[in-house]
């Protein structure tokens, strides 16, 4: 099965956060400890946004299915979700210098809600027409 086109920038971008979620922690730079918490719940609901955003495109944008195109951005949503909860659960075990933050689960999921509403703004009434 060959990768099709409309989700070639949603799969790339997962494999970025896999990527990026998956550096050691101190690659990153010291800041305080409310300067680095801002950041990174913005961060995370930032990468989550445009996740969701963008697999919500492309299952909405794919033709082998119905089901999948009508249920693209729910599907994306959840599937952001657990992504994010997987990144987590593999920097508690597999990840060096990364650990398991419930706060970014929260931020990941506030991200994809986000992009799920955006997706809806930019989306919603043209996906009825189709």
């Amino acid at each position: 099965m060959s990768l099709s086109r409309q989700f070639i920038i949603p799969f790339a971008w997962t494999i970025v956060i896999g990527v990026l979620c998956g550096l050691p922690g101190n690659t990153f730079p010291d800041l305080s400890f409310w300067k680095l918490l801002q950041f990174d719940s913005a961060a995370h609901a930032f990468v989550f946004m445009c996740f969701t955003f963008l697999w919500g495109v492309g299952f909405s944008k794919q033709r082998n299915s119905t089901w999948l195109r009508q249920n693209a951005i729910i599907i994306a949503a959840i599937s952001g979700v657990l992504y994010g909860i997987l990144i987590e659960i593999l920097q508690y075990y597999i990840f060096i210098g990364r650990s398991c933050e419930f706060s970014d689960m929260i931020s990941d999921a506030v991200g994809c809600g986000i992009g799920f509403l955006v997706f809806k703004g930019v989306y919603g009434k043209v996906l009825k027409t189709i």
